[in-house]
Protein backbone atom coordinates (compact mmCIF):
# COMPACT_ATOMS: atom_id res chain seq x y z
CA UNK A 1 0.00 0.00 0.00
CA UNK A 2 2.95 2.29 0.66
CA UNK A 3 4.16 1.92 -2.94
CA UNK A 4 0.70 2.85 -4.20
CA UNK A 5 0.65 6.03 -2.06
CA UNK A 6 4.09 6.98 -3.32
CA UNK A 7 3.08 6.39 -6.94
CA UNK A 8 -0.13 8.41 -6.49
CA UNK A 9 1.81 11.32 -4.98
CA UNK A 10 4.18 11.30 -7.97
CA UNK A 11 1.17 11.19 -10.32
CA UNK A 12 -0.37 14.18 -8.58
CA UNK A 13 2.84 16.20 -8.79
CA UNK A 14 3.32 15.36 -12.48
CA UNK A 15 -0.30 16.26 -13.26
CA UNK A 16 -0.01 19.61 -11.48
CA UNK A 17 3.25 20.47 -13.27
CA UNK A 18 1.78 19.54 -16.66
CA UNK A 19 -1.40 21.53 -15.99
CA UNK A 20 0.43 24.66 -14.86
CA UNK A 21 2.84 24.47 -17.81
CA UNK A 22 -0.12 24.04 -20.16
CA UNK A 23 -1.89 27.08 -18.70
CA UNK A 24 1.25 29.18 -19.17
CA UNK A 25 1.62 27.94 -22.75
CA UNK A 26 -2.06 28.60 -23.37
CA UNK A 27 -1.59 32.17 -22.18
CA UNK A 28 1.28 32.49 -24.68
CA UNK A 29 -1.03 31.02 -27.35
CA UNK A 30 1.13 27.98 -28.10
CA UNK A 31 -0.80 25.24 -29.94
CA UNK A 32 0.52 22.32 -27.83
CA UNK A 33 -1.19 23.78 -24.75
CA UNK A 34 -4.59 22.14 -25.35
CA UNK A 35 -3.42 18.51 -25.38
CA UNK A 36 -1.14 19.20 -22.43
CA UNK A 37 -4.01 20.74 -20.47
CA UNK A 38 -6.28 17.80 -21.25
CA UNK A 39 -3.55 15.34 -20.19
CA UNK A 40 -2.62 17.22 -17.02
CA UNK A 41 -6.13 17.85 -15.75
CA UNK A 42 -7.24 14.37 -16.79
CA UNK A 43 -4.39 12.86 -14.78
CA UNK A 44 -5.31 15.04 -11.82
CA UNK A 45 -8.92 13.84 -11.98
CA UNK A 46 -7.71 10.22 -12.20
CA UNK A 47 -5.51 10.84 -9.16
CA UNK A 48 -8.49 11.98 -7.08
CA UNK A 49 -10.61 9.04 -8.22
CA UNK A 50 -7.86 6.54 -7.35
CA UNK A 51 -7.19 8.25 -4.03
CA UNK A 52 -10.87 7.96 -3.20
CA UNK A 53 -10.97 4.28 -4.11
CA UNK A 54 -7.82 3.17 -2.31
CA UNK A 55 -7.97 5.18 0.93
CA UNK A 56 -8.36 3.30 4.19
CA UNK A 57 -11.11 4.42 6.57
CA UNK A 58 -12.56 2.67 9.56
CA UNK A 59 -16.25 3.49 9.32
CA UNK A 60 -18.60 3.34 6.33
CA UNK A 61 -19.54 6.98 6.96
CA UNK A 62 -15.91 8.12 6.63
CA UNK A 63 -15.50 6.01 3.50
CA UNK A 64 -18.63 7.52 1.94
CA UNK A 65 -17.49 11.06 2.74
CA UNK A 66 -14.09 10.28 1.24
CA UNK A 67 -15.71 8.98 -1.95
CA UNK A 68 -17.96 12.05 -2.14
CA UNK A 69 -15.07 14.48 -1.62
CA UNK A 70 -12.68 12.88 -4.08
CA UNK A 71 -15.24 12.21 -6.81
CA UNK A 72 -16.60 15.76 -6.44
CA UNK A 73 -13.11 17.20 -6.86
CA UNK A 74 -12.59 15.02 -9.95
CA UNK A 75 -15.89 16.27 -11.42
CA UNK A 76 -14.91 19.87 -10.69
CA UNK A 77 -11.50 19.43 -12.36
CA UNK A 78 -13.07 17.94 -15.48
CA UNK A 79 -15.70 20.70 -15.43
CA UNK A 80 -12.96 23.33 -15.28
CA UNK A 81 -11.18 21.64 -18.17
CA UNK A 82 -14.40 21.71 -20.17
CA UNK A 83 -14.91 25.37 -19.24
CA UNK A 84 -11.38 26.34 -20.30
CA UNK A 85 -11.72 24.49 -23.60
CA UNK A 86 -15.29 25.73 -24.14
CA UNK A 87 -16.72 22.22 -24.41
CA UNK A 88 -20.45 21.73 -23.83
CA UNK A 89 -21.52 20.50 -20.40
CA UNK A 90 -18.99 22.44 -18.33
CA UNK A 91 -21.55 24.35 -16.28
CA UNK A 92 -23.51 21.18 -15.55
CA UNK A 93 -20.40 19.47 -14.20
CA UNK A 94 -19.59 22.44 -12.01
CA UNK A 95 -23.20 22.66 -10.80
CA UNK A 96 -23.02 18.99 -9.74
CA UNK A 97 -19.45 18.98 -8.42
CA UNK A 98 -19.29 22.13 -6.31
CA UNK A 99 -22.46 21.61 -4.21
CA UNK A 100 -21.63 17.94 -3.62
CA UNK A 101 -18.16 18.90 -2.41
CA UNK A 102 -19.63 21.56 -0.12
CA UNK A 103 -22.14 19.07 1.30
CA UNK A 104 -19.42 16.47 1.93
CA UNK A 105 -17.17 18.98 3.69
CA UNK A 106 -20.02 20.37 5.79
CA UNK A 107 -21.05 16.84 6.81
CA UNK A 108 -17.48 16.03 7.75
CA UNK A 109 -17.34 18.93 10.18
CA UNK A 110 -20.98 18.73 11.34
CA UNK A 111 -20.89 15.12 12.51
CA UNK A 112 -19.13 14.72 15.88
CA UNK A 113 -16.02 12.54 15.86
CA UNK A 114 -15.19 13.12 12.19
CA UNK A 115 -12.72 15.97 12.57
CA UNK A 116 -9.61 15.63 10.40
CA UNK A 117 -6.42 15.01 12.31
CA UNK A 118 -3.39 17.24 11.74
Amino acid sequence: MEKLKSALEKLQLAAIIISVAALVLRYCEVTIATPMLIAGMGLLAIYYILTGLFSEYTTPFERTLNYARNFSVAIIIIGLLFYLEKFPGAKRMLVVGIPSLVIAVVLQFAVPGNKPEN
